[in-house]
């Protein structure tokens, strides 16, 4: 049995999940030698809604990206940012709003073996619950990671997004 991740982008409230199965059969994740793991930086400036970053070849099936962001931004419109492997050689960020510049520190890992990636994307639109059917995984030997691009007036409790496997 292989690892599996998955990765899902909804947009308008957006959110990026990562899920891998570590099954204790399964052969070892190897990091590739080459462009195993990234790392770099990435602006979306003041006007714009998204940018994208250019890295070293990988493949987006065994992947993962995780990303942190720097901004001064009072509201989620222009504060909240999604990320992702678009393909293997390009990584774009995106937010719904335009106020300000938003600096971003960027990290690739890539598994040459061992690991194996699916994408998709949802919309959630203001909804409570958004299921994504992904092929079946160990749940136990699993992990999700999240990132969300959303409206709002402001930073507050209801900007927190959970994610969770389930059968």
């Amino acid at each position: 049995m292989r690892r599996t991740i998955l990765t899902t982008l909804f947009p308008l409230a957006a959110v990026i999940a990562a899920v891998a199965v570590l099954p204790s059969q399964a052969p070892a994740a190897v990091i590739d030698s080459t462009n195993g793991v990234q790392t770099g930086t990435a602006t979306i400036a003041a006007g714009a809604t998204s940018t994208t970053a250019t890295i070293g070849t990988v493949v987006p099936a065994q992947s993962i990206l995780w990303f942190e962001v720097s901004h001064n931004e009072a509201s989620p419109n222009s504060g909240s940012i999604s990320g992702q492997i678009t393909n293997g050689t390009t990584l774009t960020f995106q937010r719904q709003g335009t106020t300000g510049a938003v600096a971003i520190r960027y990290h690739v890992a890539y598994f040459s073996s061992g690991v194996t990636v699916q994408r998709g994307a949802a919309a959630k639109n203001g909804a409570a619950t958004v299921n994504v059917s992904i092929s079946p995984v160990n749940l136990a030997q699993s992990f999700v990671l999240i990132s969300e691009r959303r409206s709002g007036g402001g930073f507050d409790g209801a900007g927190f997004v959970r994610a969770r496997l389930s059968t």
